[in-house]
């Protein structure tokens, strides 16, 4: 890991978008040493902003990997799974416009 604050710029796929990526250290204790808050929200993610959006493309991850090879009756994963991104990504938008948190 790199120190607090540490960036790094890198580009995308297509090496046409900048990315910016932060490292932060973690000094993470054993997990022996942490079973009794496990599962316990802490702190830090109260400093988490999520606000999801629409995609500037849709389903670029798929366009750029193409057709699988694999078919589910007559049709191709890559096309299932552009009809459940699809369903999953607006049930997230509509949640999120709702305010509902799980």
């Amino acid at each position: 890991m790199r120190s607090d604050g540490a960036e790094e710029e890198s580009k995308n796929h297509s090496g046409s978008v900048p990315v910016s990526i932060s490292f932060i250290e973690d000094k993470a204790r054993p997990l022996e040493e942490c079973l009794d808050c496990f599962w316990q929200k802490g702190s830090e993610l109260d400093l988490l902003e999520i606000n999801p959006r629409s995609p500037s493309v849709e389903n670029a991850v798929l366009k750029i990997l193409g057709d699988d090879h694999i078919s589910i009756g007559r049709d191709n994963l890559a096309v299932l799974l552009k009809k459940a991104y699809g369903i999953a990504g607006l049930a997230a938008l509509r949640k999120a416009a709702r305010g509902i948190e799980d």
